[in-house]
């Protein structure tokens, strides 16, 4: 947990430490913005205007994307409990009746994405582009409507 009253530092006023304190609940600029009633662009200021502010939004950022890298691991490796129902109905475990029976579920995807976080020189996207030289561009020097005519077909090929 990040202290966010440091000693020696300058102490961070009541709505810094509201709106702190509000982003490790809802991690995302503008619900922590509302609930700590205050303007998401006061935010960005303090954190140029700030040191001590900047630094403990920088320390907490780095917890919170600690604890979603955590969460898309487990999703991605161990797989997240989904209870199975049938019609509306939620099916009983056959080895214990008593007990929803439960499936884990797997994101092949988030895998995907750790996978090219953690080694992009393996698991990068390649994409392979292969030209040929040409002949350079040769403009005609004194011919304005050449030129002209050239510029329209050059337009044309954009659009």
């Amino acid at each position: 947990m990040v202290d966010v009253m440091k000693p020696g530092k300058p102490q961070l006023n009541l709505k810094m430490r509201a709106f702190l304190a509000a982003f490790r609940a809802f991690p995302l600029i503008g619900e922590a913005a509302k609930a700590a009633r205050v303007h998401r662009v006061t935010h960005h200021r303090w954190t140029r205007e700030n040191e001590a502010y900047r630094e403990a939004f920088d320390a907490l950022r780095a917890e919170v994307l600690s604890y979603l890298e955590d969460e898309a691991w487990q999703r991605a490796v161990h797989g997240v409990p989904v209870h199975i129902a049938i019609n509306g109905r939620l099916v009983m475990d056959p080895t214990n009746p008593d007990q929803v029976y439960t499936e884990y579920r797997y994101s092949d995807q988030i895998l995907i994405f750790l996978l090219r976080a953690w080694m992009p020189e393996k698991y990068r996207r390649r994409i392979r582009v292969e030209a040929t030289p040409r002949e350079p561009l040769k403009l005609p020097q004194s011919d304005p409507a050449a030129i002209a005519a050239l510029i329209g077909v050059m337009k044309d090929a954009e659009e």
